[in-house]
This record gives C-alpha cells, sequence and structure tokens, in this order.
C-alpha cells in the first residue's frame, strides 16, 4: 500500500502530524480536510512528485494515506507504536474546519488565510517549473558526476546518500547550462540587431540617404522588440542564476560537507 517516488524526482514534501487522541466523529472531516489541501496542491504541481510523510498509528492516518494513493501521491510511512484510545464521550467534539495558512504579519503577528496565497502559489509554480524543465532537457543537457573523484572506500549507506545528492546536482547542472546557453544566444540575437541598426544608420547618414535604409532599420527595431516582449516571460538568464546557485550549494553545502574525514584526508600533512 506504501508508494515511493523515483530517486531521481525533486519532490514536494509535506509532513503530516495528527493529534493520536480524537472522537470518531472528527475523523472524517479530518480526512475530507486534508484530502482537500493535498487535492489543491496536486492541482498547482502536475508535473512534480508529491510525498506525504506521516506515522501510520491511527485510523485517521490510515485514511488519509488511501486517499492520498488515490490521488497518485507518494507515501512514506512510519510504523508507530498503537497509543492508547481515550474514553468515548468524555469530551465535546471540537470543530473541523478547513485547513488555514498562517503568513508572518509582523515580529510577533500571525496572518491566517483561509485561501492559499498567492507568493506560496508562485513558489509552487516555480518548483513545478523546474521540474517540468528537468524532464524535458533530459538526456540532452551535460551529465557531469561529483561521485567519479571519489574514493571507493565510502560505506555503503554514505554512498546511497551522496548519489542522490548527485542525481539532483546532475539535474540543476543540466539546466543552468542549458539555460546558460539559451540565454547566451538571446543576447548575441539582441547584440546583432543593434549592430546592425547602427550600420544602417551611419550609412544612411554619412554615405546614402536610402528610404530602403530607413526600412530595414525600422524593420530591425520593430522585430526587436517583439522579440524582446516574446522572450523575457522565458526567464532563461534569471532562470540560469538560480540553478546555477542550486547546483553549487548542491554541490558543496549538500554533498561536500557529508564528506569531513575525506576531505581531511586530502589536506596537506595527513
Amino acid at each position: 500500500m506504501i508508494t515511493n517516488s523515483p530517486a531521481s524526482s525533486s519532490p514536494f514534501i509535506v509532513g503530516l502530524a495528527g493529534h493520536p487522541d480524537l472522537e470518531p466523529a472528527q475523523i472524517a472531516p479530518l480526512v475530507d480536510s486534508a484530502v482537500g489541501f493535498l487535492r489543491d496542491l496536486k492541482q498547482h504541481l502536475p508535473d512534480t512528485d508529491v510525498r506525504l510523510l506521516l506515522e501510520v498509528g491511527t485510523s485517521l492516518n490510515l485514511a488519509i494515506v488511501r486517499a492520498a494513493l488515490e490521488l497518485g501521491i507518494f507515501v512514506d510511512a512510519l510504523i508507530a507504536k498503537p497509543v492508547r484510545q481515550r474514553a468515548s464521550g468524555a469530551d465535546e467534539p471540537m470543530h473541523i474546519g478547513r485547513p488555514h495558512y498562517l503568513l508572518a504579519a509582523g515580529d510577533n503577528v500571525l496572518d491566517v488565510q483561509q485561501s492559499m496565497p498567492s507568493s506560496l502559489k508562485r513558489q509552487l509554480e516555480d518548483f513545478n517549473g523546474y521540474n517540468l524543465e528537468c524532464r524535458q532537457i533530459a538526456g540532452g543537457g551535460r551529465t557531469e558526476s561529483l561521485m567519479r573523484h571519489l574514493p571507493a572506500e565510502l560505506t555503503a549507506g554514505d554512498a546511497a546518500a551522496l548519489q542522490y545528492i548527485d542525481s539532483q546536482y546532475a539535474k540543476a547542472d543540466s539546466l543552468a547550462g542549458y539555460m546558460q546557453w539559451r540565454s547566451d544566444r538571446l543576447f548575441n540575437m539582441f547584440g546583432i540587431m543593434a549592430f546592425m541598426m547602427g550600420l544602417a544608420y551611419l550609412i544612411y547618414d554619412k554615405i546614402t540617404e536610402s528610404r530602403i535604409l530607413l526600412i530595414v532599420y525600422m524593420l530591425i527595431l520593430f522585430t526587436g522588440s517583439a522579440a524582446y516582449y516574446f522572450f523575457q516571460a522565458k526567464r532563461w538568464f534569471s532562470k540560469y542564476l538560480s540553478t546555477r546557485v542550486l547546483a553549487e550549494t548542491l554541490r558543496v553545502k549538500s554533498f561536500f560537507w557529508r564528506l569531513p574525514a575525506w576531505i581531511a584526508a586530502c589536506l596537506p600533512g595527513h
């Protein structure tokens, strides 16, 4: 019943913690509320693996797991010890509402919203776009690997963790290279257009006042303007910068910081 997402994906992980001592009447509304939240996330992340992390020691969590699997959500389950249930009917069941979102509105103030904040929607859209673009260029980018330079003395546990980080680094590095290639071509195109406009103006001003040169000048100008408004939504250069930062962070902070003993052995005097 429990599934795992592919190791090469960049999942969006949702951690779920529930109260172990609930009234039976509270379980169904909580399941509906949690499933509605997960369904909302899936709508914003159509190209991203959504993973649910929770314990399955209660009937509530088991019901949420079954509903999550029906939505196509991967589940990482922790098997917890059974919890002794309370004597039924001791307290009045509390009202179960829909999920709410908490936002920082100041140093000591929280803003509660019933709908998903626009800032979170943009972040989910960017994250889903990252996974979609990685999938689109899969196999066409570079295959840089950090594992090839490591000694063979690594333990099996370390190797498994490092291989997962290495796969994420390879994705970010390939996407950064692709975005750099696209942005470089765009800069070159605008550079050529600027050169052609300057050349046409100099010929018109210094050599001949030809109407054809004016037409060429205007065509280049309008073509460049149209290309700018069309390609600015691609955000190739900003994506190159962000994916390059992600790749280098994975390389240094997540990968090599896991190898303190190997790094120390490579230092002079060891």
